[in-house]
């Protein structure tokens, strides 16, 4: 049989078709041999050719690797869930951080606000103020250190208090005074003995003098050293007082403040029973369970305070009375 050589132009209207699918049969059988281009395998090739030459940047499904207008939707319904995840995560970083501002304005303000000046006691530090001196009682002794002013100069006491016995120990030393009484000092609720040292040491001794000592009746009222031992054994009572009269007897909370490396607030009152509206003319110093690092308290006649410091040494057990 002999073959015709069709002219390019032909054969080029038959790939276009091959390529559109049309059906074989629209070509005569002796142009689909094996070898030709125009067979079934070669113009499904074709086909494949040019759905494969579509442009990469087409949107509607064709090239990039997606197959079609479903695949399409998909990533742009994936990109959609992605944007929103990133949107929220954003919104909670946000959010957070705005909570922390606000927080720490807040805190500031409470901070700054706190210590404004005097303001009524919280129910907290009520009870904190109620069983100071419950706490004094609890752990029996207390190493203390009392300045005692006076017109002649001030007086220092440093030594204990035993607030279970009611009683008190320790050295006795004047300051812009001569040294003349200076020596040791013992003491409870009703009697006071001096026992004069020609040297007195810093601690007293725990082993006190048998003998030496002078003694008489302790007498609040008869003067500013009296007052200010009656002052320290009334710091301690063998229950905590009322918390919800503390308020009403002109309790406040004051400031903060240091002593000794402890952190406290600074409280005043309440009023004396003997002396109503006195609130204000002794503050304590309080941590926060309520245990008392110092005291404060305004005497008559005495332009300076009394002052009482807690822990300021070792403790000394106070020795027992005759």
């Amino acid at each position: 049989m002999t073959v015709i050589a069709l002219p390019p132009s032909i054969r080029a209207a038959a790939a276009t078709r091959a390529s559109r699918n049309l059906p074989l049969g629209l070509l005569p059988p002796r142009f689909m041999t094996a070898g030709s281009p125009f067979s079934a395998r070669n113009s499904r090739a074709a086909c494949r050719k040019v759905r494969n030459s579509e442009p990469e940047n087409d949107l509607s499904g064709y090239g990039s690797g997606i197959n079609g207008p479903g695949e399409s939707k998909s990533l742009l319904r994936s990109l959609a869930v992605l944007a929103q995840r990133i949107v929220r995560r954003w919104i909670v970083v946000a959010f957070a951080v705005t909570v922390a501002v606000i927080a720490g304005i807040f805190s500031y303000v409470a901070a700054s606000s706190s210590d404004s000046g005097p303001r009524a006691v919280t129910a907290d530090e009520a009870s904190r103020l109620a069983i100071a001196r419950f706490r004094n009682y609890q752990k029996q002794g207390r190493a203390v250190t009392i300045s005692v002013p006076g017109a002649a100069g001030e007086l220092v006491i440093t030594g204990s208090a035993d607030y279970r016995a009611k009683s008190g120990y320790g050295v006795l030393k004047g300051k812009g005074r001569n040294d003349s009484g200076n020596g040791l000092i013992r003491w409870n609720a009703t009697r006071v003995e001096l026992r004069p040292l020609p040297v007195v040491p810093d601690l007293p001794p725990a082993n006190p003098p048998a003998d030496g000592w002078v003694g008489r009746p302790l007498n609040p009222e008869a003067g500013t050293l009296d007052r200010a031992l009656a002052i320290l054994l009334g710091l301690g009572s063998d229950r905590p007082d009322n918390a919800q009269l503390l308020p009403q007897n002109g309790a406040e909370r004051v400031a903060a403040d240091q002593v000794n490396g402890h952190a406290v607030d600074v409280f005043t009152g309440p009023d004396s029973r003997e002396r109503p509206g006195s609130a204000e003319s002794v503050r304590y110093w309080l941590d926060g369970d309520g245990v008392m690092y110092r005291v404060r308290t305004s005497v008559p006649g005495e332009k300076n305070p009394v002052v009482i410091d807690f822990d300021t040494h070792e403790f000394i057990a106070v020795p027992s009375g005759r």
